[in-house]
């Protein structure tokens, strides 16, 4: 098993996904600690350091499984990024040319963000194999906030990608339009999440640096960083509502209105993410206006709480348009097999205890159902 962790440290996946961290001068030097104590720790044969070995390999292995994931929804970015090149190139209409490079960029980006994601988890994999408590909290806290940056923005990718099927297909201008803000908002989400990926990774660098004045500073933003991720949601769901609205006539003209509004919402989001993420860096080089970028940030966070409201009402009142059939369509399957079967089992209810077990039987389809039911909300 050290061996095998070894090889994968050495792999070119593994040196692909770092070589752009881009977290010291020499952007592998993490790597090559990494790989620096699992040699020695090959070479120590003491039953408890080889026991200690194994133990910090079962923590490692989930956080490296963490990071193959991510280069995973990397990769699934990239086929996305190439279906809506392909659609841009085969329709002549010049907004969907339009929206399709704009998905392509959006993909980009966030194949950056999950590689800059990565310092947190590497730093966590350094902490764990050093034993350092204190580390492992931070690089924990860092890594946690980037997982939940890059799902967001891979579910505005996913969006994104929705948006171009849309323009392929469309009909209609208001179809064009709602699509054209929806693949809007996507970027704008992603380059916000991105920001807010890189302010993270400056903030646990000073706390890590033990810069304890520079990371008393950015505390004072965390809550403009919860506030985004927050906004990067809801504009997805926003937009999520418009792709399916914009599918009817009748509610295409609430679609449009959804989508401008995800969109509006999404771009002050990203102004202040990026003001964020240049506040954190002027802390961290000790900039002499470090004081008023953040204050300047901090005025700006007020505006979230607006986008945020805005959001919540569209995605309201969205909810109301939506097609029932949606819902019904999605268990209609399973559902019908069950109507099948109750009447059969209720002809005879009398006869014996045994039959009463029976109509338990269609209970592991319902309890199976609520297991995959969580992933695929947003």
């Amino acid at each position: 098993q050290i061996l095998a962790l070894e090889n994968a440290l050495n792999s070119p996946t593994w040196t692909a996904s770092l070589n752009s961290a881009d977290q010291a001068d020499n952007p592998l030097s993490n790597v090559q600690e990494i790989q620096a104590e699992i040699r020695t720790f090959s070479a120590n044969l003491d039953p408890q350091v080889q026991a200690q070995v194994m133990q910090t390999l079962a923590v490692i292995t989930p956080i490296l499984q963490g990071i193959q994931q991510k280069i995973e929804k990397a990769q699934k970015a990239e086929a996305q990024k190439a279906a809506a090149q392909k659609t841009g190139s085969e329709d002549t209409r010049a907004q969907v040319k339009a929206i399709s490079e704009k998905t392509s960029q959006t993909a980009d980006t966030f194949v950056k963000t999950t590689q800059e994601s990565t310092k947190a988890d590497i730093s966590l994999v350094l902490a764990t194999i050093k034993g350092d408590q204190a580390g492992i909290a931070l690089a924990q806290a860092a890594k946690d906030q980037n997982d939940r940056a890059v799902d967001l923005a891979g579910q505005a990718v996913d969006t994104a990608a929705t948006a171009v099927e849309l323009a392929g297909k469309a009909t209609t201008d208001k179809q064009l339009a709602a699509a054209a803000s929806v693949a809007n908002t996507a970027g704008n989400t992603v380059d916000a999440l991105a920001e807010t990926v890189k302010t993270t990774n400056t903030s646990a660098m000073m706390v890590a640096r033990d810069n304890q004045e520079g990371a008393a500073k950015m505390q004072g933003l965390a809550a403009t960083t919860e506030s985004t991720l927050a906004a990067a949601e809801k504009s997805t769901q926003s937009s999520q509502n418009a792709i399916v609205l914009a599918q009817n006539e009748d509610t295409a003209d609430a679609a449009v209105q959804a989508a401008r509004t995800a969109e509006d919402a999404s771009s002050v989001v990203k102004d202040v993410a990026q003001s964020q993420s240049e506040a954190a860096q002027a802390v961290a080089d000790d900039d002499p206006g470090a004081d008023a970028a953040i204050e300047n940030t901090r005025q700006q966070s007020q505006t979230i709480d607006n986008a945020i409201q805005s959001l919540d009402e569209s995605i309201e009142q969205t909810n109301t348009l939506m097609p029932a059939e949606e819902p019904a369509d999605e268990s209609a399957d399973e559902p019908a097999e069950e109507a099948v079967d109750e009447p059969e089992q209720e002809e005879a209810p009398a006869e014996e205890p045994a039959e009463e077990t029976e109509p338990e039987q269609p209970l592991p389809p319902d309890e199976q159902e609520d297991d995959t039911d969580p992933p695929s909300p947003v």
